[in-house]
């Protein structure tokens, strides 16, 4: 058994904005891959952005500040992906968040 970190799995529109959403967290420090998208989200964009669970608030934040349009976050705990809310990213302490737990 592997030693999967938490993700957050974050759908944008177009490709031109996973792309530009790389390049800026890139350059903002963040640890960021762009990887196939899953086949159980839904939408039109062929890939997505993943960057760990400790640096979806600042990636979320900055990705908001250029523009670009988020259409899912998803929670990647290395067995199965689980759609969160924007809220859940940004105060991840908040009792609605019981789901996500404190684990690493």
């Amino acid at each position: 058994m592997g030693t999967h970190k938490h993700r957050l799995i974050l759908a944008l529109k177009t490709t031109h904005q996973v792309i530009g959403g790389e390049r800026k967290l890139l350059q903002e420090g963040i640890t960021v891959e762009v990887i196939p998208k899953p086949q159980t989200i839904h939408g039109e964009c062929g890939v997505v952005l993943s960057v760990p669970w400790e640096e979806g608030r600042e990636a979320l934040g900055l990705l908001v500040d250029l523009g670009v349009s988020i259409t899912n976050l998803y929670l990647d705990d290395g067995e199965k992906l689980q759609e969160v809310e924007r809220q859940a990213v940004i105060n991840p302490g908040d009792e609605k968040d019981k789901s996500l737990g404190a684990e690493k």
